[in-house]
């Protein structure tokens, strides 16, 4: 829904609205986890435990508002798997985990700056009056690898020099006058896709776990996957269509990938 901001009145209402959407959520989610935040403090000792497991029943309650909010929680006190849950007379098994995706964007952060540092050093060297800030733009999606930065390194280079180039990486490079020289990249260049290598390699993990689970007290296992739950803090351009579209091969009856913040439920296709 778009809103006009010059529209006072229209804004004011849909912030009012948004808040109470907001407040009824929270009410919503609390309603289905609080029993068992108060079994959690009676019957753990650890308070890391406790910690750990408030976190997950949080990110239960919102899958629970967001895809069906007839899911009671049966037990919240197992571990193989992290909960049982019950859905239209059914007792579901459910193993909670983050998909932690930042990783990956962190280690190409780590390598710009190693190679916009040597950029600086070079252009230092080879043109000393040249002075400036430096904030260059990298393509949409953009796959940061140790083999293209020669690449990016060289289309800089070129285009702070004044070439005109048709570059297959930068797409943009602004300058801010400077007394020395600085070359940084603006921030959301860096957030990359969700890709199906990522998931992967979790479902793999957590499938390891399933000759541990009892099953006498369900008759399925779903895996939910959490992105940008309580605690963390994850964020992508975009899925990877084959994500959405293509099977997964599995031993869960069904896998959902969930992003908290964004309140939205990708149920994945399984086999």
């Amino acid at each position: 829904m778009e809103i006009n901001l010059s529209d006072t009145e229209a804004f004011r209402s849909y912030v009012s609205r948004r808040a109470k959407e907001m407040d009824d959520e929270k009410s919503f989610i609390h309603s289905k986890i609080d029993f068992w935040f108060s079994r959690l403090e009676a019957e753990l000792n650890s308070s890391n435990e406790i910690r750990q497991k408030k976190k997950e029943l949080i990110d239960l309650g919102k899958f629970i508002s967001c895809f069906n909010k007839d899911i009671n929680i049966i037990n919240a006190l197992c571990e193989s798997p992290d909960f049982i849950i019950s859905i239209d007379n059914k007792n579901i098994g459910i193993e909670l985990t983050d998909l932690v995706i930042r990783d990956k964007e962190k280690q190409k952060e780590g390598l710009l700056k190693k190679l916009f540092s040597q950029i600086e050093n070079e252009l230092k060297s080879e043109l000393p009056d040249l002075k400036g800030i430096y904030r260059v733009n990298l393509i949409d999606r953009i796959t940061f690898t140790q083999n293209n930065q020669q690449e990016i390194k060289s289309e800089i280079k070129k285009i702070i020099q004044g070439e005109i180039i048709s570059g297959n990486l930068v797409t943009e490079i602004r300058k801010t006058f400077h007394n020395d020289i600085h070359i940084y990249h603006s921030e959301a260049s860096v957030v990359g896709s969700l890709d199906r290598t990522t998931l992967e390699e979790k479902i793999k993990k957590k499938e390891e776990k399933i000759t541990n689970y009892s099953s006498d007290n369900f008759k399925e296992i779903w895996l939910l996957l959490v992105i940008g739950g309580v605690q963390t803090s994850d964020d992508y351009s975009f899925i990877e269509s084959s994500i959405l579209n293509s099977l997964f091969k599995t031993n869960f009856q069904k896998i959902f990938l969930m992003n908290f913040f964004k309140s939205e439920i990708f149920p994945l296709k399984t086999e």
